[in-house]
C-alpha cells in the first residue's frame, strides 16, 4: 500500500526513516495477530497513520504512530477515559493502537463555529479528570518548552521578552493538549468523540489554545475565549495565562520552521489576548 506522500515527507524531514521502514512489517504483523483486514487507504496526522480495518467484531482503525514525549501516553489516556468522551481503545502495544471506527468524514471542523465551540468545551470539561501520576507532568513539560522558546526568542525577538512567562501549574487533572476541531469525530456510541490525545497532568486551561488558533479567522477571538472558559468551567485568569504562553511558544516554533502564515496569526492572537 502506498503511504500518503505528505506524511512520508514530514517523517523524513524529522529523520524518521528508521521508523518509516518498519511500517509495512508492523502493518502485516498486527493484521495477522489481531485478525484484521485492510479496508481502505490510510489517513494520517503529523505523527501517525490510521488504517481502516475490519475484524470479527466489525470495523476498526489500526493506528501506527511514532513514539515521543507527546504520544507516549496516548493509549494510557484512552484506557483511562474508557470511551467516555473519547474514542474506545480496543487493543494496544507500544506505538500501535486498535481503535473503534468513527466517521472520519465528519468532524467539528465542519460544524458551525458556535456549535463546535460548545461541543469542544463540553468535552474539555468532561475529560479533565484527576490524573494518575503515570502521566507526563505539565510542570516538567512546560519548563522544557520555555527553554526552547527562550532560545528561539534570542534568534527572532518578534515580541517583547517579558511577554514570555511560564504560568504556575495549579492542578493535577488529565489534559489533552491537542484538542482541536479536526480531532473530534462523529461517532455512534456518542455524537462526538475525541481522537489522538496528547495527554499531560496539570491545568485544563492549557488545552484551550488550539481551539483559538484553529478557525481563528471565523470570529472575534476574545468572544470565543469567553465561550470556552464558560463551557469548560475554567478559571479565566489561568486560561488567559496559559493561552498566551502557548500562542507565543507556537509563534516562535513557527518562525523556527520557516512558516509564513502562522506567525502572523499568532501575533494577532497575542495582541487580542493581551487586551483581555
Amino acid at each position: 500500500m502506498r503511504l500518503p506522500q505528505a506524511f512520508v515527507d514530514g517523517v523524513l524531514r524529522e529523520n524518521g526513516q528508521a521508523w518509516l521502514a518498519t511500517v509495512p512489517e508492523q502493518l502485516y504483523h498486527y493484521c495477522h495477530v489481531w485478525g484484521l483486514k485492510l479496508d481502505g487507504p490510510p489517513r494520517h496526522g503529523y505523527l501517525g497513520l490510521a488504517f481502516p480495518v475490519r475484524r470479527a467484531g466489525g470495523p476498526a482503525v489500526l493506528k501506527l504512530t511514532r513514539i515521543n514525549e507527546e504520544t507516549r501516553d496516548e493509549a494510557a489516556a484512552l484506557r483511562f477515559w474508557n470511551g467516555r468522551g473519547a474514542v474506545q481503545l480496543l487493543e494496544a502495544e507500544p506505538g500501535v493502537l486498535l481503535l473503534e471506527r468513527l466517521d472520519a468524514g465528519r468532524t467539528l471542523a465542519a460544524l458551525e463555529l458556535d456549535a463546535a465551540v460548545s461541543v469542544a468545551s463540553g468535552l474539555l470539561r468532561r475529560l479533565s479528570l484527576p490524573a494518575p501520576a503515570e502521566f507526563l507532568d505539565m510542570r516538567e513539560y512546560t519548563v522544557g518548552l520555555l527553554g526552547l522558546a527562550r532560545a528561539r526568542w534570542e534568534r527572532f525577538q518578534p515580541f517583547p521578552a517579558d511577554w514570555l512567562r511560564l504560568p504556575e501549574v495549579r492542578q493535577n487533572l488529565l489534559v489533552n493538549q491537542d484538542l482541536h476541531y479536526a480531532n473530534v469525530l462523529a461517532g455512534s456510541r456518542e455524537e462526538w468523540l475525541v481522537i489522538d490525545p496528547k495527554p499531560l497532568r496539570g491545568d485544563p486551561e492549557f488545552a484551550l489554545a488550539p481551539l483559538l488558533w484553529n478557525r481563528w479567522e471565523e470570529g472575534p477571538v476574545l468572544e470565543r475565549f469567553e465561550q470556552l472558559v464558560r463551557g469548560g468551567a475554567l478559571d479565566r485568569a489561568v486560561a488567559l495565562e496559559w493561552t498566551l504562553f502557548r500562542v507565543l511558544e507556537y509563534w516562535l516554533w513557527a518562525l523556527d520552521l520557516g512558516f509564513t502564515e502562522d506567525p502572523g496569526r499568532c501575533r494577532a492572537l497575542a495582541e487580542q489576548l493581551l487586551q483581555g
